[in-house]
């Protein structure tokens, strides 16, 4: 049914890197330094340079989440520039505490506007003490202070944009404690829930206005939901060539939740159409080869055209 809005992008390769993994920052244009697991990127990601062009004035630039629950930075693929990985959120529970943590105390109205009053009072005092502080430092200190003060501005911007955003958005219930699932390789990961209380967090701070990009990192997973006895998608990718129908029927749930997302935006009025109309959904796929032998079947696709900018019904070779 999505086929008019729908490019298909294939043909392209991902080469290995130092330790065969494949490029550990797809989203930037260049790999990394490092080695093993603490390869650092080696430029912004595509989805930070965008963010940081539109989502300027947004209470939240970017969510960086992922759908398996490591605790480091090597497990984000997001990045605001060499060696700047952007932080990633290890599992719903803890995104939907840092999304929507100040976001639901305030429920919009006048209840958001005497809180707004009330935590900007207490940041005026603080700027004005500054002020006076100021008078008697040295230019070095000066300089410091300054930045201390801009920082003070921005959480004054950032309230004033959380009550914007909260007024009239209902406020999304709370994932189950139980999708955040434990950490490292061995937890048990209830897949199917994890990924939709991902998808239901970023529908969320979408239609609320809180940011306008959001990026979600599928990593190895479990593949029992999918009736396999094969360990997780990190050993699928080891069995390219072998498991054709279970890669197959991988890729089918990722059309589904990626179709479940789009029907999600397009049930919200905006403008003259839906937030799905103004929306540009990437997927991309890395698991189009052998684990260790680069992807030699790298492909993206792209739903929706962005209010027009782009044009659908397309395979690119």
């Amino acid at each position: 049914p999505y086929v008019d809005r729908l490019t298909v992008v294939s043909g392209m390769y991902n080469p290995y890197n130092l330790h065969l993994h494949g490029n550990l920052w797809p989203l930037s244009v260049t790999n990394g330094s490092g080695s093993a697991e603490d390869v650092l990127p080696g430029g912004p990601s595509i989805e930070r340079s965008i963010a940081q062009a539109i989502g300027k004035n947004d209470p939240i630039s970017s969510i960086n989440l992922t759908a398996w629950p490591f605790r480091d930075v090597t497990h984000s693929i997001s990045a605001d520039g060499p060696a700047k990985p952007y932080p990633v959120h290890a599992d719903a529970v803890s995104a939907y505490n840092a999304v929507f943590g100040s976001f639901a105390g305030m429920g919009g109205g006048m209840a958001a506007a005497d809180r707004l009053a009330r935590d900007k009072s207490v940041l005026d005092f603080v700027v004005d003490d500054t002020i006076r502080l100021s008078a008697r430092l040295a230019a070095s200190e000066k300089v410091k202070l300054e930045q201390y003060l801009e920082s003070i501005r921005g959480v004054e911007k950032k309230l004033s944009l959380l009550v914007t955003a909260s007024t009239g958005c209902a406020k999304p219930a709370a994932p189950d404690p139980t999708v955040a699932g434990g950490s490292g390789r061995a937890a048990p990961i209830p897949v199917p829930e994890r990924m939709a209380a991902n998808l239901d967090l970023i529908a969320s701070a979408l239609v609320c206005n809180l940011t306008h990009v959001a990026l979600l990192r599928v990593p190895a997973s479990s593949l029992a939901f999918l009736g396999s006895d094969v360990a997780g998608t990190h050993q699928m990718w080891h069995d390219a060539k072998t498991v054709p129908e279970l890669h197959r029927a991988f890729w089918k749930y990722s059309s589904d939740n990626l179709a479940a997302l789009w029907k999600r935006m397009a049930s919200v009025p905006e403008g003259n159409g839906t937030m799905a109309d103004n929306t540009l959904l990437v997927w991309l796929n890395s698991s189009g080869g052998s684990h260790h032998n680069g992807s030699y079947d790298y492909w993206a696709m792209v739903l929706g055209n962005a209010g027009g900018v782009f044009k659908g019904g397309r395979f690119v070779s």
